[in-house]
């Protein structure tokens, strides 16, 4: 379960580009540099998500991915730290001259490396690693990285500690708002997802709620929202929650899936989400 997963998470983050994190646009050496210090130490998955985490914001700063014959040629090597680490250094390289598609390249190559050692690993040791990582402030979305491991290692009790801890970390961001809007949808989503394993579906339904609603005003513009909770939901059969939220969505954003998507819960069914329902 735990190769396919964070296979799964590695191809999404590389094919998908998920706009409007708070850190879009940095090609950022001291987060490469947390990167590399976190593969040298054994910390194989936090070094993974801090790699998915940058990709996301490089793809976001060259407004798409790289191309299909350069994305092949980043996924061909196996698990191998010493390559990792050269991969950094030449990512770092590439930041320090401002070439982002260069350093893109890099930290792809980087990223597969590494989350093939970090497959070798547990879910306990894995969440380990990850609690003190986010506990240490050197990543500043480590306590989502963290509470994502704990809930996967199935310590739902500290998964929810450090969600909350997410939740708080965040609402600093909103010094400018725009760039917390997909953070404060992802850590609402994956607060409410945890709620539901605890068997809270009164408070996943709120978490729903709230990853819109403590949004400032307009944020989605034209942006698909994270959709992982309110397929939960709806797969338990709550229809009314997911039509709520879904309508409350499609008013913020021009998108017109969202509107798709509120018509067929509507009816009975149950829409494919797609790449929106992927929690990273």
């Amino acid at each position: 379960m735990r190769k396919v997963s964070l296979i799964y998470l590695l191809s999404a983050a590389f094919c998908i580009l998920i706009p409007g994190s708070a850190f879009a646009g940095a090609c950022d050496a001291a987060q490469i540099g947390a990167m590399a210090d976190a593969a040298k130490s054994g910390q194989y998955h936090t070094a993974t998500m801090i790699g998915i985490r940058m990709t996301k914001s490089l793809q976001g700063a060259l407004h798409g991915r790289l191309s299909s014959q350069r994305a092949s040629q980043a996924l061909r090597g196996g698990p191998d730290l010493a390559a990792t680490l050269q991969s950094l250094d030449a990512a770092k390289s590439a930041c320090n001259r401002a070439d982002t598609e260069e350093a893109l390249f890099q930290l792809t190559a980087a990223s597969y490396r590494i989350a093939g050692l970090a497959m070798n690993q547990t879910p306990q040791k894995i969440a380990a690693d990850d609690a003190a990582t986010a506990a240490s402030g050197n990543v500043p979305f480590g306590w989502h990285i963290a509470a994502v491991s704990a809930y996967r290692a199935g310590d739902l009790d500290k998964a929810l500690q450090y969600s909350a801890k997410e939740l708080d970390t965040i609402r600093g961001f909103f010094a400018q708002p725009d760039m917390a809007v997909y953070d404060l949808q992802r850590a609402w989503n994956l607060n409410g997802i945890i709620m539901l394993a605890r068997g809270d579906v009164a408070s996943a339904r709120a978490a729903l709620a709230n990853s819109v609603a403590s949004l400032p005003a307009a944020p989605l513009q034209g942006r698909i929202p994270v959709m992982a909770l309110a397929q939960q939901i709806l797969q338990r059969g709550d229809r009314s929650a997911v039509s709520a939220f879904l309508g409350e969505c499609a008013r913020m954003s021009g998108d017109p899936r969202i509107g798709d998507w509120k018509k067929a819960v509507d009816a009975g069914q149950s829409p494919n989400f797609g790449p929106a329902a992927l929690l990273l």
